[in-house]
């Protein structure tokens, strides 16, 4: 038995030896399988190591499959997840049975201050005191908060987070009882959350929810925060989402005045979390499937013309005696190497991709998170490279062993017969999904080139932005029942305005809620002796607040309508006013004209002193929303931009307005300070990645169709001299010997089209969050796709098919 093992150790590496000779002198085919084969691999290993930690690893909390995302609706402005107030939440609380607990947060981006360093705008996490109880996690020092910490008045306290802790404490144990100012308030240091690993909310620091939502802790009309809870025992996600549904439609039946319409939601915590990149991810998986296929079919289409080439080699090996089982046995070892070539290359490609992803920002999300290149992916590397070459070698290797055994004449005739139809049908199967890569392609192209030339509704050009927040240390919250008398507010903005409007450069500057691309906030906006609008599900429709200073809509080159702009005398005691757009005006006062009309919100009577044109504030691909643009004076905000059309260098201009700002207000936290474009290429960045993917992806089908349409011809060609060197000889026109050739890949171009246009059309449901107002059914596009296609497979298949009509009968008679 072992002398037997042994024999067929020692056979096997002889093969090997012998296969790694063959490919030494020979090593064009195996090097271009390789490369090929391997593409296909590392396109697929950096899909895996981008989609790992998002879709395939677990939560890291005890009994993840529990935790659950409780969320409002509202689906009037279509927000499928919306936050309760902390009332409702409140309510939600005491009376979901089937949940064992349910804590809330909500994120807000505040002012961090360490020591003497400089303030710097972070994300903040405020939670209710259960927070951790319900997750079950533990700080890994110090403590979490109790539930006297969560209460309107209590000492200020602040857990941080541990890169927080690491990058400017050195994880010294001293930090637990220091101070840190968050928004320009002293903040103990009681605890440090563990570090943050896979799926999991993600700030810089941690804080108590009431004491920072004291203004909204007993308002309902301020839908500020999420639930997260656990399923209790014996409950489960359906009987969660139908009493959650029941308590919000009880929470609007009591108070409709802030609940109309708003419904509420429970989702699995993993399915929340990746609700924003599953679909993509799951798109690239398809079409990076779809490449790996694709390849796979060029590399067995390599192998069945090596294969025939070699008819002769083999049939000598089978003469002196080789048996059925050795050829095999040599030509599935040469796979080995082919294993070893593809899976190299496809490690090299991924680790190439995912270093470059690495480096950019694309995983700032704290849902995406770095992409790994670990042993588990170079183990998966090498196991489907060997699956996969000997997958697409066996059926080549199977085919030639027992062809060879029929005696070379006779084999060669039947694999060129045979290996013809196989051919014909791998590059069918190639044309059919390149066609349908290229359609796809093709329309996220043309609906990104058309979201690109949509108006915004302003003019960005020579306009910079400075982002700012006030301490509230310095500028603390009025009360909702006084606002919007906020004197520390109202007396800094005329300051402001002045200085900004004096830096050099600037040719004018002011200050607004909101920048012309940020949503901002929304809230209901009544007309008196109206009935609310609202949706079709009788929720009411909300208007965006965007509060301005005087020159806000002439430097962003936002037309007025009609009446006037905000002025200096818009301010404390006089008229409130404000300005409504034409969405607005058109959706409420249809048929008059609304120039001194009422409104209502914030419970203060406004009257309508202007229209304005519409702005597209919700992003590119939204409609138009209603908005109401009221004086800044009238409606402070701590949290504003500073804007200013420059006539000089924008870095210059933007550090001199940093230094204006500072000079008026020396605590104020300046940030995201650009041009305002920039925010143009921010939200158009993730459809230009997907749409630049797809190209890419397209772009290497379309080359490997290609590359197996003329490989088809031209060995087609090579094996039929004969006959057309008689056709020749016979009178045939040289158009005649050309259409010979071409006749089979014109008809496998019309089915691999027909079958790629079905692909095509089935894969819209997934594309659809990336076409703009377009559609793949659209048929001007399928006949592009279809035309251009055709005329790059006709010129593929017309080279090697133009060859046949320099071969001579005399040539031909020679080659036999």
């Amino acid at each position: 038995m072992a002398n037997k093992l042994k024999s067929i150790v020692a056979s096997l590496w002889q093969d090997l030896r012998f296969a790694l000779r063959h490919i030494v002198h020979q090593p064009g085919i195996w090097l271009l399988a390789s490369l090929t084969l391997g593409l296909g691999i590392g396109a697929n290993l950096a899909l895996y190591g981008i989609a790992r930690p998002v879709l395939l690893s677990p939560l890291p909390y005890t009994q993840a499959q529990d935790l659950v995302y409780v969320n409002a609706t509202n689906p009037a402005n279509n927000t499928p997840y919306a936050g309760f107030s902390i009332p409702d939440y409140q309510d939600m609380r005491r009376n979901m049975s089937s949940l064992t607990d349910l804590a809330a947060y909500t994120t807000r981006a505040l002012a961090l201050k360490v020591g003497d360093a400089g303030a710097e705008r972070v994300t903040t996490i405020q939670t209710s005191y259960n927070f951790a109880d319900v997750l079950d996690i533990q700080p890994q020092a110090g403590r979490w908060f109790v539930e006297s910490d969560d209460q309107i008045g209590a000492a200020r306290v602040v857990v941080l987070s541990d890169q927080l802790w690491r990058d400017r404490f050195a994880r010294s144990p001293d930090t637990i009882g220091q101070n840190i100012e968050v928004d320009g308030i002293a903040h103990q240091i009681i605890g440090v959350m563990p570090p943050a690993t896979g799926l999991q909310l993600t700030g810089a620091v941690w804080l108590p929810l009431h004491p920072q939502q004291a203004e909204f802790a007993a308002t309902r009309g301020v839908h500020i925060v999420t639930g997260i809870g656990r399923l209790a025992p014996g409950s489960s996600l359906l009987e969660a989402d139908q009493q959650a549904r029941i308590l919000a439609a009880q929470l609007e039946a009591d108070y409709p005045e802030d609940n109309i319409g708003r419904g509420a939601v429970v989702t699995e915590m993993h399915d929340f979390l990746v609700r924003n990149v599953r679909q993509p991810l799951i798109l690239m998986s398809v079409l990076m499937g779809t490449v790996l296929l694709l390849a796979c079919v060029n590399v067995l289409m390599l192998l069945l013309v090596r294969g025939s080439v070699r008819m002769q080699e083999l049939g000598i090996r089978s003469a002196l005696g080789a048996t059925t089982g050795r050829l095999l046995r040599q030509l599935v070892s040469e796979q080995l190497w082919l294993a070893v070539g593809s899976s190299l290359c496809g490690l090299l490609i991924a680790w190439l991709v995912l270093s470059l992803l690495g480096q950019s920002n694309l995983w700032s999300s704290s849902v995406l998170q770095q992409p790994l290149l670990d042993s588990n992916t170079i183990l998966l590397s090498a196991g489907i490279g060997l699956l996969l070459s000997i997958i697409v070698g066996v059926a080549p290797a199977i085919m030639l062993s027992l062809n060879v055994r029929q005696g070379p004449a006779q084999a060669r005739s039947k694999s060129a017969a045979g290996g013809g139809n196989t051919r014909a049908l791998l590059v069918s199967v190639q044309i059919s999904f390149a066609f349908a890569l290229s359609a796809v392609a093709l329309i996220l192209a043309q609906s990104y080139l058309q979201t690109v030339t949509i108006d915004p509704g302003f003019n960005g050009d020579s306009v910079v932005k400075v982002e700012v927040s006030l301490p509230a240390s310095d500028y603390p919250f009025p009360g909702t029942d006084v606002f919007p008398l906020w004197p520390e507010v109202q007396q800094l903005l005329p300051e402001l305005m002045a200085a900004v409007n004096a830096v050099p450069g600037v040719k004018q500057a002011t200050i607004a809620q909101n920048h012309p691309l940020q949503p901002g906030w929304t809230t209901t906006v009544r007309v008196p002796d109206q009935p609310l609008i609202t949706g079709d599900n009788g929720a009411a429709i909300e208007w965006g607040i965007r509060a301005v200073m005087p020159g806000y809509f002439q430097i962003n080159s936002i037309a007025l309508l009609a009446g006037r702009d905000i002025n200096g005398f818009d301010r404390v005691g006089a008229q409130p006013v404000a300005m409504i757009n034409r969405a607005a005006a058109e959706r409420w006062f249809p048929d008059e004209d609304p120039i001194g009309k009422t409104i209502n919100f914030f419970n203060s009577d406004r009257q309508v002193v202007g229209v304005l044109d519409n702005v597209r504030f919700n992003g590119l691909n939204a409609d138009y929303a209603p908005a109401v643009y009221p004086p800044m004076m009238q409606t402070p905000f701590s949290g504003f931009s500073v804007l200013a059309s420059t006539s000089g260098n924008n870095s210059s201009v933007i550090k001199a307005l940093q230094e204006a700002i500072w000079s008026v207000e020396p605590n104020a936290t300046l940030f995201r300070a650009e041009p305002l474009n920039n925010q143009l290429n921010v939200i158009l960045q993730p459809r230009k990645l997907v749409t630049s993917i797809v190209l890419l992806i397209a772009a290497f089908a379309l080359v490997l169709a290609l590359s197996g349409i003329y490989g088809m011809v031209a060995f087609e060609v090579q094996h039929r001299r004969a006959e057309i060197g008689l056709r020749r000889a016979l009178g045939a026109s040289a158009a005649r010997v050309v259409m010979l050739a071409m006749r089979r890949s014109l008809w496998l171009m019309l089915i691999g089209c027909g079958f790629g246009l079905a692909l095509a059309l089935g894969s819209e449901r997934i594309l659809s969050g990336y076409l703009t107002g377009l559609s793949l059914n659209s048929p001007l596009v399928l006949i592009f796709a279809a035309g251009l296609f055709c005329l790059m497979a006709g010129i593929a298949s017309w080279l090697p098919a133009q060859r046949a009509t320099l071969i001579t009968p005399t040539e031909a008679l020679r080659y036999e």
